[in-house]
């Protein structure tokens, strides 16, 4: 009997929910989308796509998909007057009891491509709908390729490609792969209109109870190539932050490549690159590896404004049973190669300390490394290569003295 009221106190609440379309005379368009969906093994409803007489390209596709007392509140898209570009991707996931708000876009009539793909999954009688493209009257290519695999209380979202008018290459290649109640955001890009080649190859492994941030690229208008290839893994109550990187407006090609792993209650803050405005080339490739209880902080690199390298490059590692690390190369803009391939083996609470490169604005290199302390219980440490007879000396005397030690 609570059952039977409950379901008509349902059907009650959806009746008479209508969509309304509201224009003025001045080339501007309101558009209210509610879609209301409470539903007992699920509905579908319509796409609705609303464009103004200007060039602009104005795309909604949500895929709604709800189960038993579920409510989905309305898409709402306002445009201004003013040139500006707005984004907006959500990817909301929901079981049993939930609510999902509203989508808002602004939007101006002068040039602007807004695009709203929100991809909503429920579990167990599943449906998929089918994917809208839109095209404005002018040299623009919008394609959708997306694939979509349901099994049992899994979700795979959707890949969304935008282009704007003007000579962008612009590439999304994502895998997701979740399971058992896992949430992974999606990938945000934002573009300029002058040649800019924006690249993001992600893959997000999620297990159990896990949450995996977003990417978001930021360009700037001149010049830039932004690549961004990282490797996430998380593992039981585990959460890793976003990767934001920041650009300068002038001639600069910035490179990030992470691989971060986590085990069991820890977490990995972000990494944050700041560049200044003339040629330099910014580049960081850390490994951190944490084990039981253990937190990394973030790394930053800040440059100068002149053609001069400062880099800062810690390697910590507390681990249990050993870990080593990869080969790192650097390399300054004034003809001059520095190289450093450290060996580190930690046993048993131990602390390795960092490796610090400085380098000068000539062509001249300064390496400060810090010693090597080696503290093994049953370990083999492989050798390592050193350039030059000087080093070889410094090598050997740090090796005895923390053997000693």
């Amino acid at each position: 009997m609570i059952l039977k009221n409950i379901f008509v106190k349902i059907l009650e609440y959806i009746e008479g929910m209508k969509e309304v379309l509201e224009r003025n005379p001045m080339n501007i368009l309101s558009v209210v989308k509610p879609l209301h969906n409470t539903v007992i093994f699920k509905g579908m409803k319509e796409f609705l796509l609303e464009r103004n007489p200007m060039n602009v390209i104005n795309v909604v596709k949500p895929l709604y998909v709800t189960v038993v007392f579920q409510i989905m509140k309305s898409i709402i898209l306002e445009r201004n007057h003013t040139n500006v570009l707005n984004v907006v991707k959500p990817f909301h996931n929901r079981v049993t009891s939930r609510y999902i708000k509203e989508y808002i876009l602004e939007r101006s009539p002068m040039n602007v491509i807004s695009v709203l793909k929100p991809f909503h999954n429920r579990a167990i009688s599943r449906n998929i709908k089918e994917h809208i493209l839109e095209r404005s009257p002018t040299n623009v290519i919008n394609v959708i390729k997306t694939f979509h695999n349901k099994v049992i209380s899994k979700s795979i979202e959707e890949h969304i490609l935008e282009r704007n008018p003007t000579n962008v290459i612009n590439v999304i290649k994502s895998f997701h792969n979740k399971l058992i109640s896992k949430d992974i955001k999606e990938h945000i890009l934002e573009r300029s209109p002058t040649n800019v080649i924006n690249v993001v190859k992600p893959l997000l492994i999620t297990v159990i109870l896990k949450n995996i941030k977003e990417h978001t690229l930021e360009r700037n208008l001149i010049n830039a190539t932004n690549v961004v290839k990282p490797l996430h893994i998380t593992v039981i109550s585990k959460n890793i932050k976003e990767h934001t990187l920041e650009r300068n407006l002038i001639n600069a090609i910035n490179v990030v490549k992470l691989l971060h792993v986590t085990e069991v209650f820890k977490f990995m803050k972000e990494f944050i690159l700041e560049r200044n405005l003339m040629n330099v080339v910014n580049v960081v490739r850390p490994l951190h590896i944490t084990i039981i209880s253990e937190t990394i902080k973030e790394h930053i690199l800040e440059r100068t404004p002149t053609n001069v390298r400062n880099a800062v490059k810690p390697l910590h590692v507390t681990v249990i049973f050993k870990g080593m690390k990869e080969f790192i190369l650097e390399r300054n803009p004034m003809s001059v190669v520095n190289v450093v391939k450290p060996l580190h083996v930690t046993a048993v609470f131990k602390i390795m300390k960092k490796i610090i490169l400085k380098r000068n604005s000539m062509n001249y290199v300064s390496n400060m490394v810090t010693p090597l302390y080696i503290t093994v219980i049953s370990e083999n440490i492989k050798h390592k290569r050193i350039y030059s007879t000087e080093y070889n000396q410094d090598f050997k005397v740090m090796s005895q003295l923390s053997l000693r030690t």
